[in-house]
Parts: C-alpha cells; sequence; structure tokens
C-alpha cells in the first residue's frame, strides 16, 4: 500500500516576548542618596527588582536589574525603545534624572523550528524524514533522500505491506504526525483505508462415476 504524506510551512508565529535588562545608578555625591528607580518599555510599565526606596551609597554605583510583562498580543517593532528613571531627595526638594530613549536589540529564539515527519502505523513508529526552517523562513529538507520539497511544500512517499483475511474486509489505520521540540506533536493527520481479500476456494464434493 502506498502513501503520499504532505507538509506545508505556511509562517512563523509570535507566541511570547520577554524583555529585561540591568540599570546602573551612580551617585557621584559625597553622601549616600534614598532613590526610587522605575523603568518604561513602549509605554508598559516594568518591574524594577528591589528598586523601591534604595540607599545609593556616596560616590558608587549600584546596579538593578528589570522585566517587562509585554502580554501576550504584543508585536516589537523597530521604534520600541526603553527609558530608566531615578527619583531621590535633596533638601527636601525631588529631583528626578531620565535617560535618553534608548533602542532595544531582540534576539529570536525559534521553537520547533526542525521537526521529525513521522508515521504512526499501528504501534509502530517510523520517521519519514527531517525538516528546518532556515533564517529567511525557507523550508529545508535535512534528509534529502527521504522526500522531495517544492517551495514550501515537502512530500514523503513510503509504502507499507497491508495483509487481508480471506473473505473479509481489514481496516488499517495510520497517523502522519510533525513533531517538534522534545518530540511534541505540532500537527497530525490521519487515515484509514480498507484491505479487501476474497474468499478462497473450498474443497470440492465427492462424486461417482459410471
Amino acid at each position: 500500500m502506498g502513501y503520499m504524506v504532505e507538509v506545508t510551512h505556511t509562517g512563523r508565529t509570535l507566541t511570547s516576548s520577554d524583555v529585561r535588562g540591568t540599570i546602573s545608578v551612580t551617585n557621584p555625591a559625597t553622601t549616600s542618596r534614598l532613590a526610587t528607580i522605575s523603568d518604561t518599555f513602549a509605554g508598559i510599565t516594568c518591574v524594577v527588582a528591589d528598586g523601591l526606596g534604595r540607599v545609593i551609597p556616596a560616590a558608587s554605583s549600584t546596579d538593578f536589574t528589570f522585566t517587562c510583562d509585554t502580554g501576550t498580543n504584543f508585536q516589537p517593532r523597530t521604534t520600541d525603545s526603553n527609558v530608566a528613571a531615578v527619583t531621590w531627595s535633596d533638601g527636601g526638594v525631588e529631583h528626578t534624572l531620565t535617560t535618553p530613549a534608548e533602542e532595544i536589540s531582540w534576539d529570536g529564539l525559534y521553537l520547533d523550528n526542525t521537526v521529525d515527519v513521522q508515521d504512526i502505523d499501528g504501534a509502530e513508529l517510523s520517521v519519514l524524514g527531517s525538516l528546518t526552517v532556515g533564517t529567511d523562513g525557507s523550508l529545508r529538507l535535512m534528509t534529502p533522500e527521504s522526500g522531495t520539497l517544492q517551495g514550501s511544500t515537502a512530500r514523503f512517499a513510503y509504502r507499507v505491506q497491508l495483509d487481508g483475511r480471506a473473505g473479509k474486509c481489514t481496516p488499517y489505520n495510520t497517523t502522519a504526525v510533525v513533531a517538534g521540540d522534545e518530540g511534541k506533536n505540532v500537527a497530525s493527520d490521519a487515515a484509514s483505508v480498507q484491505v479487501c481479500a476474497a474468499a478462497s476456494a473450498g474443497p470440492g464434493l465427492p462424486h461417482t462415476g459410471h
């Protein structure tokens, strides 16, 4: 029995984004200062670890880490920038110093970028081939001998032996699976066929000749 599995790459989907960094606050004065540090990214108020009411020692610098919760619908843009601010009091007068807007760089972490195309026939699993997506978004066949590639679609042809039972139709189920990172099922599709075999001829009846 011959099967054909088609896998089409339709593009990437942004699942989440993570913004974090470090703010360095320097106190050039000869006395310590009580300060509050804040951070804003793309209009989002970020969380500065231990940034509320911190003592900055005289003539020294203190580093603060920050994280920004961008939510699920955030779309990164090249115009996104980050601004940090420090607020302190001096002689009863409150001062705030804000940094210039600073562009950030995005590093992509691609999940399920390389996948195995598998066939599950009953309890038996076979790997038909492996695919990966290049940095330019193009689909690549890592095992050229296992299939064919045309544009963004890969095809894998294979055959299996299906046995029939005389006089009966036997159903067979098979499932094609695209397995991503740590074997996670990214996509799957199932097919069913029946193998029908003709009944075998029965024994002849005895007869007597004259």
